[in-house]
């Protein structure tokens, strides 16, 4: 209904919210633009559909892309990890990213670290202040999950 009232016809659109244990929805952000926190590479890995190049071609061209994503049984599961650390401090471990996407491999699709052992961080209760992102993909949605904690917990972030 949103795109509807705001004549929003072709491009990006993210939605923010949060829906609590009760199915009650609370609006966190609306905005034409791309989400953030890897959800262009979770929709092409996991849609097929690379919204990136559809909206570049739109803006060059003028027409929208000609292709589809994947119909919705065939989606692939995929999804993103935020890494951020519970105090501000002086990141003193983490494990390097090269043994953990060995390890992790082939569901490991992506990681991200946005700081070096010795440098400070701050407390995650902002998107600035994360230290990374992980992006996997597994065959369900609780195989995802799974892999994801283990993810995070080999990649043992540790700041004094």
């Amino acid at each position: 209904h949103v795109l509807e009232l705001s004549d929003f016809r072709n491009g990006p659109f993210n939605f923010d919210v949060m829906i609590d244990r009760g199915g009650y929805v609370t609006i966190i952000e609306i905005g034409p633009r791309f989400g953030g926190n890897g959800i262009p590479e979770i929709i092409a890995h996991g849609a097929g559909f690379d919204e990136v190049e559809a909206s570049i071609v739109y803006a060059l061209e003028g027409k929208p892309l000609d292709t589809r994503a994947r119909e919705h049984d065939a989606i692939i599961p995929t999804g993103s990890r935020i890494l951020g650390c519970g105090n501000a401090g002086i990141l003193r471990q983490m494990t390097p990213r090269a043994a953990v996407i060995q390890k992790h491999a082939p569901g490991l699709l992506d990681l991200v670290y946005d700081f070096q052992v010795g440098e400070r961080v701050e407390k995650f209760t902002q998107g600035n202040h994360r230290v990374g992102q992980v992006i996997a993909t597994a065959p369900d949605l609780t195989l995802l999950d799974q892999l994801l904690d283990r993810i995070t917990a080999d990649i043992n972030l540790q700041v004094r």
